[in-house]
């Protein structure tokens, strides 16, 4: 029965993706030359696999033709579901547990937690008495989100505590209401204040960066890295819900792309439209060190998932912040838009891996 309901998942899901990519086919320029059609279908033959050649054709129109683009419909059909365990994913992305999970990573200051609509402060004590709890928060602004079923930076939202009142967007509020407005499961931290080298693109925001490292046993490589930039004077970077765009981030020197993509496919060319800096003034800090980071975070998490995205901030004096890890839906469109190939030299090993040296055939 597991096997036929995740056969089915694969079907619908492989629909999805097929429909999504003749939407974002049209109207763009660039089409697949015959011998590049050919090169897609000889080198998936490979692995038994038979696909669409339609996502080759939208890559190109962002970065050179390249056989190694892997298809959404492959990617979250096939790819992850091999590499992680689907049935494990919301234990492990809680962000209430991610203090007792991941102790060793460094994370924004929690001051306040909801889980499943119990109140508990940052070291799992329960709560009596919110209203004092809140009286004796300290001075500051502060971030709210839902800490499970979250994407995009939906909900996620901000206030300020200044001379015992609290403050939305300069506005005062009852902070009692506010917090009702979330129901349950959600947390409460301390806003990170960005490494002014990343700040200058979008200050509302923090701008993260988004990592994706791969687990082969005890070997972990780090396959892409993108910076998501807020926009608009919005406080989320996320280009799905926010406004705001992706670029591309140098994983050997920390420098960025010249031209960013949004949600829709636009592309921004040399300048943050909003705050008008330019894309080559900016450089992500320490990149070996970040590299160096994720990969020790990689080797904190059980052998379930062999495939994470993370989330970094960078604070005030350059250090990465774990803000979230992502092991399902992991975005894949932006990394092959502004880096290439997602899975690199790594790409026929993993294939391999997963079509289990192609016995099976996936359609």
């Amino acid at each position: 029965m597991k096997e036929l309901l995740n056969k089915l998942r694969r079907i619908k899901t492989i629909l999805f993706y097929r429909q999504k990519i003749k939407k974002l086919n049209k109207g763009l320029k660039e089409k697949l030359l015959c011998s590049e059609k050919k090169d897609v279908k000889e080198y998936y033959k490979k692995y038994n696999l038979r696909i669409k050649k339609d996502w080759h054709k939208f890559y190109k129109n962002f970065r050179k033709f390249s056989r190694y683009n892997i298809p959404e419909d492959l990617f979250y059909a096939i790819i992850e579901p091999k590499l992680n365990i689907k049935d494990f994913v919301p234990a492990y992305t809680d962000k209430n547990m991610y203090d007792k999970l991941y102790p060793k990573f460094k994370k924004p200051n929690t001051v306040l937690r909801n889980i499943n609509g119990v109140f508990k402060d940052s070291s799992y004590k329960l709560i009596d008495n919110l209203q004092d709890f809140l009286e004796k928060l300290d001075e500051g602004k502060y971030i709210i989100k839902p800490t499970i079923d979250t994407y995009g930076g939906k909900n996620v939202k901000s206030f300020e505590k200044k001379f015992d009142k609290f403050y939305e967007n300069d506005k005062e509020i009852d902070i009692l209401e506010f917090l009702n407005g979330f129901t349950k499961n959600f947390i409460v931290q301390e806003k990170i204040k960005q490494s002014q080298k990343i700040a200058k693109l979008h200050e509302n925001s923090l701008n993260t960066l988004r990592v994706m490292s791969y687990r082969d046993l005890n070997n972990i490589k780090i396959l892409s890295i993108v910076l998501r930039v807020g926009n608009n004077g919005s406080i989320v970077d996320n280009p799905a819900t926010s406004g705001g765009f992706t670029l591309g981030v140098n994983k050997d020197n920390g420098t960025l792309t010249n031209y960013g993509v949004d949600k829709f496919n636009g592309i921004i060319k040399e300048m943050h439209p909003f705050t008008k800096v330019k894309f080559c003034d900016v450089l992500v800090p320490n990149i070996e060190l970040l590299k160096e980071t994720i990969i020790n975070y990689h080797r904190e998490v059980p052998e379930y998932f062999d495939l994470i995205s993370w989330d970094i901030g960078i604070d005030e004096n350059d250090n990465f912040i774990f803000i979230e890890l992502n092991i399902s839906g992991q975005e894949l469109n932006f990394h092959q838009k502004l880096n290439g190939p997602i899975f690199g030299e790594e790409t026929d090993k993993i294939l391999k891996r997963v079509t289990e040296d192609g016995k099976k055939k996936y359609r």
